[in-house]
Parts: structure tokens; C-alpha cells; sequence
């Protein structure tokens, strides 16, 4: 497995783990359920790890791929950018879960304004990695690049469905 394979693998979980933590939190937050702040504590610390080899893998990739036809550089760096701000929000949101798991296990409950800030953060740290992994979609996915793209692909399908018909 190469670093483009990797990169793209780990992708996903890393993403998908700090959604389900937001709603985890979120319901916690509106149900006060300690065991639904705990789980969601848990899966943010393991996303937060899992973005540490997501993060090293980047620069394998870029590697791999900036010389490949239809590869924008500028799609790169931009993803690149956002990968930095990326990475350390979800590590600082790791840690600030473990630091408030450890408070849960060791003394109790933890103060409702944890909750709230931890959803805030979570919130934060959702909407950078989706923006990061859009731009990062872009790279190599031409079709979601601008609405015009999109629209002059559709258009160009339509168009040869239409054509094709004649025959």
C-alpha cells in the first residue's frame, strides 16, 4: 500500500468519527447523559489519533500524484493549507477530550459548560475538516471543482444522450 492508497483510506475515518462525536455531544448535551458525552469523548480521541498518520501520509501523496495529468497544483496547496489549521483543531480537540475524560473518570461528572464548550469545538473543528476534505476532493474530482464544471458536465451528457437517441 502506497501513501496516495493510504492517505485516501484514511481519509474517511478520521471525518466520519468527529461527525459522530458532534452528535454525540449534541445529544448528550440536550438529554444530559454522561455516558453519550463519555462515547463521544472516546471517538474524538481516536480520530484525533487517527489524523496523525492521515496528516504525515499527505505529503507522500502529494508526491505521488502533482505530476499526474489533470493534478492542479493550486488544488494541492489549498488542500495542504487547510490540512495544517485541519490537523491541529482535531488535535487540540483530542486533547482537550482526553483531558476532560480523564477529569470524568477521576472526579465525577464533568460541569455542563464542558459539554458546551466541547460541542463548540467539536462544531469548529467539523466544518475545517469538511472544507478540507472538499478541497481535497478537488484534486483529483474535476466535477466538483465549480458549479460550472458541473453544469457543462451534465450539459455535455445531456447532449450526447440526446444525440446518441438519433441513431
Amino acid at each position: 500500500m502506497d501513501f496516495v492508497h493510504l492517505h485516501l483510506v484514511l481519509t474517511h475515518l478520521p471525518i466520519a468519527g468527529v461527525i459522530f462525536g458532534l452528535v454525540f455531544i449534541a445529544i448528550s448535551t440536550v438529554l444530559n447523559r454522561g455516558e453519550l458525552l463519555t462515547g463521544a469523548m472516546v471517538i474524538l480521541i481516536m480520530s484525533s489519533l487517527l489524523t496523525i498518520p492521515l496528516y504525515i501520509t499527505g505529503e507522500g501523496a502529494e508526491d505521488a500524484i502533482e505530476h499526474l495529468a489533470g493534478v492542479s497544483e493550486m488544488f494541492i496547496e489549498q488542500h495542504e493549507d487547510s490540512a495544517k489549521l485541519s490537523f491541529l483543531l482535531m488535535e487540540g480537540l483530542g486533547l482537550f477530550a482526553a483531558v476532560g475524560l480523564a477529569f470524568q473518570v477521576f472526579k465525577g461528572n464533568l460541569h455542563r459548560s464542558f459539554s458546551y464548550a466541547l460541542l463548540l469545538g467539536t462544531l469548529i473543528t467539523t466544518a475545517s475538516v469538511a472544507w478540507t476534505s472538499n478541497l481535497g476532493g478537488k484534486i483529483r474530482h474535476s466535477e466538483i471543482r465549480s458549479s460550472s464544471a458541473v453544469s457543462s458536465y451534465g450539459s455535455e451528457q445531456s447532449h450526447k444522450k440526446n444525440h446518441d437517441d438519433d441513431d
